[in-house]
């Protein structure tokens, strides 16, 4: 068990499914809120998807944290999953069509200025899938 308000730094990776609490199976996961939830079946997804904050909430209770998966939009530009995502009425980049300032949107200067140097080791970006690692 985490010590109350332990770090991210102080957690493991995720060796238990958020829902049945037994063994993760790797090639059962979904990509939600900017992370990655495995499970240890298939069953448990839809039920890590609905509430997500409950996952994460009984993976830190239990030491553990999920992987962090930043994917961007395609269609916004910005990361999957956050309340900015598909948002209605947001003003558009003229030249990549994406939302203006989104960390996928072509002014790649106001995404390194989003997201500060170490906080991700790799993350897919842009319309086109491209991958950015650091």
């Amino acid at each position: 068990m985490a010590t109350p308000g332990a770090r991210a730094n102080d957690l493991k990776p995720q060796p238990t499914c958020p829902i049945m609490g037994g063994k993760i199976n790797k090639e059962a996961f979904v990509d939600v809120a900017g992370y990655r939830f495995y499970a240890c079946c298939p069953a448990c997804l839809p039920k890590i998807k609905a509430d997500p904050a409950k996952a994460l909430a009984t993976l830190k209770e239990r030491g553990e944290k999920p992987e962090l998966h930043l994917a961007i939009c395609p269609k916004c530009g910005e990361i999957k999953g956050t309340s900015k995502c598909c948002k209605v009425g947001v003003a558009k980049c003229s030249k990549c069509g994406l939302a203006e300032g989104a960390p996928g949107c072509c002014k790649i200067c106001s995404f390194i200025k989003w997201f500060p140097r170490g906080i991700v080791d790799r993350m897919t970006i842009g319309n086109n899938g491209e991958s950015w690692t650091w």
